[in-house]
């Protein structure tokens, strides 16, 4: 009698707990791929390595898509951290918001299962700086590899064609967090979002290379099953992206909180 006493019973709440993260993780592959539409289109459209620039015009317009997808993780209910969601109460409970440096939560507090109409507030309140950095980061990644192409031309240029990956792959992830930076900080300037997007993707490179092989697996998955791929796996794919990308721009973030001398805003990011 003893022992079946003290077997785990089965939670309702556990099992609706897994229930909504797995009906928000497939709801933002829906929204993620609609915010990101302009990139899918090129990809069905314009196959092929010589179509690379149009590729990068579409992701420079799916910028902002990627930016609402970062906001939903970082203040929907059902992926908050205990920690951040223990900073917000403490926070909420002294009476203050906010900081204006600080964006206010994208979703409400209160909410269990919503995320379209908060993802398309999103999208609205980010869009423009997102697609700022977007074209930003679409012009360098075409410098880097239509550079590349050129030099392919000639034989002592294809020495210099690795070190423009490089550059290309370290643009990527510096995109990556400038717009986790957005959404972030939503008074930052075009500069700084630049200037740390390269520094924080760059000191914390070993985020860079899992970002790398996340992005690379995903396109290796999506050329041999593209609708199930981008179904299933497009927000577990952002969801990670957001986690790497927040981890990396975290040590900037709590800087920052320290000098504002206020231990409920340092417990944000600690």
């Amino acid at each position: 009698m003893e022992a079946r006493r003290s077997r785990p019973r089965f939670s309702a709440n556990a099992f609706l707990t897994v229930a909504n993260v797995v009906y928000l993780l497939l709801a933002m592959s829906v929204l993620t791929l609609i915010g990101c539409l302009p990139l899918v289109l090129a990809f069905v459209f314009a196959p092929g390595r010589r179509f690379y620039p149009l590729v990068l015009a579409a992701a420079a317009l799916s910028a902002p898509g990627v930016a609402a997808s970062f906001a939903m993780f970082r203040d929907h209910p059902v992926f908050l951290t205990a920690s951040r969601r223990d900073a917000l109460n403490a926070l909420a409970e002294s009476g203050r918001d906010l900081p204006g440096w600080i964006a206010a939560p994208y979703v409400p507090s209160d909410v269990s299962v919503a995320v379209f109409r908060p993802y398309f507030a999103a999208y609205r309140r980010v869009g423009l700086r997102a697609l700022a950095v977007g074209v930003t980061f679409g012009v360098v990644e075409f410098l880097a590899l239509y550079d590349a192409q050129l030099l392919m031309q000639v034989a002592w240029g294809q020495l210099f064609v690795p070190l423009l990956f490089v550059v290309a792959v370290i643009s990527v992830e510096a995109a990556l967090v400038a717009l986790g930076l957005v959404v972030e900080f939503p008074k930052a300037k075009w500069r700084s979002l630049l200037r740390n997007g390269y520094l924080c993707g760059v000191r914390r490179f070993v985020m860079l290379v899992v970002n790398a092989c996340v992005l690379a697996v995903y396109a290796w998955g999506a050329m041999r099953s593209p609708i199930l791929v981008a179904v299933l796996a497009t927000g577990v794919v952002a969801f990670v992206l957001w986690a790497g990308v927040r981890w990396q721009f975290r040590a900037l973030a709590l800087a920052m909180a320290r000098e504002a001398h206020d231990r409920r805003l340092v417990a944000l990011y600690d």
